[in-house]
């Protein structure tokens, strides 16, 4: 082996672009990833609303049995309304459960 040939394996390659430069499609994946975050908060705050907003059938049951008569509507009112907003409640928690997955199963390994 010749001087020179020992000299060409020493030399460092091409310099590898740093964290600063990113390609399309790092820039596209972390589009995606903040899009998908505020998805999966925006989910979480509706859900968060319902769940708190099913206590007001709940309030409005007990303030009748205390005595407050404009609280008093039949039992099936308040049930009715319990049901939609426990039906909200769950429907938001699956959803939030499909958002999660789409977003793992169209996200590249790695």
């Amino acid at each position: 082996m010749t001087k020179r040939q020992r000299m060409r394996g020493a030399r460092p390659g091409p310099a590898k672009p740093g964290p600063a430069v990113r390609s399309s499609t790092a820039k596209k994946q972390a589009r995606r990833l903040v899009e998908h975050n505020a998805r999966i908060e925006r989910i979480k705050r509706s859900r968060t609303f319902a769940m708190f907003g099913g206590l007001v059938p709940l309030v409005g049951l007990t303030a009748c049995d205390a005595g407050l008569a404009i609280a008093c509507l039949p039992r099936e009112i308040y049930l009715g309304i319990w049901a939609a907003i426990v039906g909200a409640f769950a429907g938001l928690s699956i959803r939030l459960v499909l958002e999660r997955r789409r977003f793992q199963q169209q996200s590249p390994p790695g």
